[in-house]
This record gives C-alpha cells, structure tokens and sequence, in this order.
C-alpha cells in the first residue's frame, strides 16, 4: 500500500514525527529501506523532517537488520574443515 508518488505509511509516519505508529509499522515489517517516487527512504524523510525519534527508532530498526544478518551470516559461513568435506563429497 503505498500513495501515488510511492510513499508507504513509514514514509508517512515518519514526515509526522508519529514515534508510535513507526514502532507499530517497524513491528509489522514495513521496510525502512523502500524508496518512495523520489528515491528517498523513510529515514531519509525522517531526517529531512528533522523528526528526532523518528530518526533515532529507523536508526535501531537498521542496526538490529545488520546484527541479524551478521548472525544469520555467521551462522551458515563454513569453516575449513567443513568446506573441504563439502567440496570432496559426491554430488
């Protein structure tokens, strides 16, 4: 759902500086990282609006994406010994 020049309600929460609804959205899995018609996120709106909490809530929703995708990294990453089982195995 998304308005016509491609705005989601993050986008939208975030231009009004509603920290609430952009906890609400963020908890549902709106993407902080969609652009809107004018390429920008809603952080980027956030800042522009120089909407504070807005600001700092997107920031966090970043920081733990990056934690879990270092984990989910981490966690799949072969170590040597098992690269070579792997590598050696029939396929």
């Amino acid at each position: 759902m998304a308005t016509p020049f491609g705005r989601t309600p993050l986008h939208i929460a975030c231009a009004n500086d509603q920290d609430r609804v952009v906890n609400l959205l963020l908890a549902f899995h709106y993407d902080p990282q969609s652009a809107d018609g004018a390429q920008q996120t809603p952080v980027t709106i956030a800042q522009r609006f120089e909407a504070g909490l807005c600001s700092l809530l997107m920031r966090r929703h970043q920081e733990k994406c990056k934690r879990k995708w270092l984990n989910d990294f981490a966690k799949t990453r072969l170590n040597g010994d098992d690269w070579f089982e792997r590598a050696a195995a029939p396929q």
